[in-house]
């Protein structure tokens, strides 16, 4: 895609940056093998060097695909297993609000060569639940797992879907520290969609694991 964008003359390029923001060391646990985030790094620096003008966006996880069975989360049983004590923030941004902010994005020259992080809603794990029992009417079980247990847990049988469940448990994705005001000020263009309105809408949970 890159190569193609080069050839078509295309102005500026977005990487698949989507999701959460593994540069930086931002992510508390490294993974023991390759995965995902090694592949978009390796792009990312292909499109630094390329020397074509680019955007970034890294929005947290997906609130339409966060809340389901692939993250330990099962909303119609009313079932919850959470990496770490709940407490820790993690952020959430709709697929609505990711498209409008990339559109947004490419329209304004002060965000080129530029990774944009924006947070749709940045609650705790613990908000989220009471959400959505408040949604459905009714105490949902919660199972902690201590965040140094889940992390060794991780270690010795990884997988992608788990590296995330954890960020969700260890601040990694807490992005309460954002470009929302410049993107968006003051909400004047869009709002920004929050897990409450969600849970109400959709309250057994998330869009089936793609």
């Amino acid at each position: 895609m890159l190569a193609a964008s080069l050839e078509a003359g295309v102005k500026r390029f977005v990487p698949s940056e989507f999701g959460v923001d593994h540069s930086n060391g931002r992510l508390r646990f490294h993974a023991p093998v390759r995965n995902a985030w090694d592949d978009k790094t390796e792009v990312f620096e292909e499109v630094k060097k390329s020397g074509i003008e680019w955007t970034a966006i890294v929005n947290g996880c997906f609130l339409e695909a966060s809340f389901g069975p692939w993250f330990g989360f099962d909303l119609k049983a009313g079932v919850w297993n959470i990496k770490g004590d709940g407490k820790q923030k993690a952020t959430f941004t709709s697929f609505v609000n990711v498209a409008s902010s990339t559109i947004q994005s490419l329209l304004d020259t002060r965000f080129a060569n530029r990774t944009l992080i924006i947070a749709g809603d940045v609650p705790s794990l613990n908000e989220v639940i009471a959400a959505f029992e408040n949604a459905q009417g009714k105490t949902h079980i919660k199972n902690y797992t201590p965040i140094d247990e889940a992390y060794a847990q991780l270690r010795e049988n990884y997988t992608f879907e788990g590296h995330l469940a954890v960020s969700f448990g260890d601040g990694s994705t807490d992005y309460s520290v954002n470009d929302n005001e410049e993107v968006n000020p003051d909400q004047s263009l869009w709002k920004w969609d929050k897990v409450k309105d969600y849970a109400i809408a959709s309250p057994f949970g998330a869009l089936p694991n793609p």
